[in-house]
């Protein structure tokens, strides 16, 4: 069953990576460049005739500006460059800062939540 899991996880990777390297109007062969690897071994990762490995998935994440949540479909919303680079930001802020930065965010998300509810505009 495990295998299973890993054999369609890596899949569903792969869809995601082509995916989103044509949204990006990338070609392969500008892609595995940007890797600093052959297109051969792209399009064997892409065909799912090879699985990438952590470093080659993070430096792919990076390029295409999403997360390994995402290409790993932990995930189904891609989330944005925007809060990816907050996400780090936000980590080297302090405890009480990001308890702060927080609660504001789920008083928002609360907020707008009720009014979808309630049809409040």
């Amino acid at each position: 069953m495990y295998d299973l899991l890993i054999y369609l996880t890596c899949i569903f990777i792969c869809d995601r990576v082509g995916l989103l390297r044509k949204k990006k109007k990338l070609r392969q062969e500008q892609l595995a460049k940007k890797y600093s690897i052959p297109v051969k071994y792209l399009t064997e990762y892409e065909d799912d005739k090879v699985s990438p490995t952590l470093n080659i998935a993070v430096r792919v994440a990076d390029i295409l500006d999403t997360s390994l949540d995402f290409l790993a479909c932990r995930i189904d919303d891609q989330p944005s460059s925007l809060l990816l680079k907050w996400s780090a930001e936000i980590d080297r802020l302090s405890d009480r800062s990001r308890e702060v930065l927080f609660e504001a965010m789920d008083a928002i998300i609360n907020s707008d939540k009720l009014k979808d509810l309630y049809d409040i505009k």
